[in-house]
């Protein structure tokens, strides 16, 4: 169950709790356009132009701010 998921698996199926959350990016749909980049608050997205892009997790915030800006749905939420 739901909560079972939360308290044991630390995952939200759902995606809404933040905590929970945890943004990467799909090298095969990253184009290294940086807008991500240059958007994130914290300075989590490595990566150079015209090639794919990483998420340092130990700097994310999970705002969900690359998710939004990126145009090729190269960030998931898992």
């Amino acid at each position: 169950n739901e909560y079972e998921e939360h308290l044991f698996d630390r995952k939200c199926s759902a995606n809404v709790c933040q905590d929970l959350r945890e943004f990467t990016i799909d090298v095969d749909k990253c184009t290294g356009c940086t807008v991500c980049a240059k958007k994130c608050p914290t300075d989590a997205i490595i990566g150079t132009r015209k090639a794919p892009h990483f998420i340092v997790q130990d700097k994310c915030i999970a705002c969900g701010t690359c998710f939004d800006v990126c145009n090729f749905a190269a960030v998931v939420i898992s």
